[in-house]
């Protein structure tokens, strides 16, 4: 969105942690605004004509930005807080009214990433780790209008709560199935749709409700428990992520028939 110089124009700024959150800058065309995303600060530019004074505006723009932070937290699972918002109004004349606004706090937990560099045999350098972050910047604008279908909004909060929440990991992810269940009242072809594996929905379940798991849902059943292993944690969030990935491919092939 290019910005008129004689226009008074808003910005809207969070600040996230960490600053490296992202592997590089993030320029999102949102339409009537536009967002920055950069070294710990997230800021979306607008004319003061389409900016609405309120916390109801604010709040769906911030609701917008915690979307396209859990779309990318499926890739990266890294921890991550926004504060904010600053809203700050440009006036032509190059003066500016600053308004801090108090918001609640997004947190989320970590692991990282492995970077790795190599040469072709033309000796062309390939940077994983930047190709796989233009690539994911693509695939998350792409996903980015299914936000906020409620089924969607649903499994990227317990998607969000088991990484947050590790002890209770395998309860939140089970929610991610059992939110598809949901949307399709059970019914076998709905989940047919998807193309998500029976062993894949076994598994799942198994691990959050039939083994003897301390993470699991079914503690009380048992009377000797176990942590899960690092597989058997890899494996169900795999599942899981795989289950949100399926059901927002079926949201796009149902927006393209329409």
């Amino acid at each position: 969105m290019p910005d008129d110089p004689a226009e008074e124009m808003v910005e809207i700024q969070w600040v996230y942690t960490p600053a490296d959150f992202f592997d590089g800058k993030i320029e999102h065309d949102c339409g009537n605004y536009s967002v920055e995303i950069e070294g710990g600060h997230a800021t979306a530019r607008m004319s003061a004509a389409f900016y609405r004074p309120g916390g109801d505006f604010q709040h769906a723009l911030a609701e917008k930005l915690r979307s396209y932070f859990r779309l990318w937290q499926l890739d990266r699972r890294r921890v991550f807080e926004i504060r904010g918002p600053l809203a700050r109004r440009i006036h032509p004349d190059g003066t500016t009214d600053i308004t801090i606004v108090l918001d609640s706090v997004v947190c989320v937990s970590e692991v990282g990433t492995p970077n790795l560099i190599s040469t072709d045999a033309n000796g062309v350098v390939h940077d994983a780790r930047c190709e796989h972050f233009e690539a994911m910047k693509i695939l998350v604008e792409l996903r980015l209008p299914h936000a906020s279908d409620p089924t969607v909004r649903r499994m990227l909060d317990s998607f969000d709560a088991a990484i947050r929440y590790p002890g209770n990991e395998l309860v939140y992810l089970y929610e991610v199935w059992d939110a598809l269940q949901t949307k399709f009242r059970r019914n076998k072809k709905g989940r047919k749709a998807l193309g998500i594996s029976r062993r894949n929905r076994s598994r799942l379940t198994n691990l959050a409700n039939k083994e003897p798991l301390n993470q699991g849902r079914h503690r009380g059943r048992f009377d000797t428990l176990r942590d899960a292993t690092i597989d058997e944690l890899a494996e169900a969030r795999n599942i899981a992520k795989e289950m949100i990935e399926k059901f927002l491919l079926y949201l796009d092939d149902r927006q393209r028939t329409r």
